[in-house]
């Protein structure tokens, strides 16, 4: 999974340029691996589905719901995010490779036995990646879902500030078909509250960060404390071009 999102980028261009395609297995495919763009979470997310079957996996992929706090600012969006549901050994895992900056980076475990909290002493597992902590645990505070997927930004934060958050509300049985991932399409193309709907994005994790392309700016984030924040403007449309090819691998006559 790591390896997948330091290989392939999250970018919204084909739903900023109006140029989106259905999304098949064959569509998805020719995006990513053929024209060697990358894609919104379910194009991303759909290509680790198929590949994991491929692979001889017991997998579904399943819709969920945004439910996030950004810079202030209240985001709901519902059935939009569309993840996998991997089967290993009895246990359920979420696999998502298409969450940008709350990414597990690793398969995170499922609970199925009753709310998850410290009341009931139920277990849930907690994965550390290099954007902070993650786990799922099962909830009935929302009508959006049985589990809630939240996150700690950053685990190199005090002990005070690391309260978890939540992110995705999904449910084991809202499994997705073709249509479904076309209407998750829709509702993100048509919704103007939603970030990536707002102006063009490239993002792609590297071993020490993520970069992250505007046509304006060009920014790196660091994981290392150590390492301060760069961000430089963008001179022009060639310069913008340079940057999507040399940092992103996306050439711009692909787009």
């Amino acid at each position: 999974m790591k390896l997948f999102n330091q290989s392939i980028p999250f970018e919204n261009l084909d739903v900023m340029s109006n140029t989106t395609r259905e999304i098949t297995r064959e569509n998805v495919i020719d995006k990513i691996l053929i024209q060697k763009t990358g894609g919104m979470c379910y194009h991303l997310n759909s290509l680790m589905y198929y590949f994991l079957q491929e692979q001889g996996f017991n997998c579904y992929q399943i819709s969920s719901s945004i439910d996030i706090i950004d810079k202030g600012v209240r985001v709901e969006l519902d059935n939009v995010h569309i993840s996998t549901v991997l089967l290993y050994q009895g246990r359920k895992y979420l696999v998502d490779v298409g969450t940008l900056v709350y990414l597990s980076q690793a398969p995170v475990l499922i609970p199925e036995c009753g709310i998850t909290n410290n009341a009931t002493r139920t277990f849930y597992a907690v994965i550390e990646s290099d954007f902070g902590l993650s786990r799922i645990r099962e909830t009935y505070e929302s009508h959006k879902g049985s589990h809630v997927f939240e996150y700690i930004k950053n685990s190199k934060n005090t002990k005070e500030e690391q309260v978890w958050k939540s992110f995705l509300y999904f449910s084991l049985y809202s499994v997705v078909d073709k249509c479904q991932l076309n209407q998750a399409q829709e509702i993100i193309k048509n919704d103007k509250q939603y970030a990536y709907t707002k102006a063009p994005v490239i993002s792609k994790t590297f071993k020490y960060g993520i970069y992250t392309l505007t046509p304006y700016t060009f920014t790196t984030n660091y994981f290392s404390n150590d390492c301060k924040k760069s961000k430089i403007p963008i001179v022009d449309m060639l310069d913008y071009h340079k940057k999507l090819l040399k940092y992103f691998g996306i050439n711009p006559n692909n787009l």
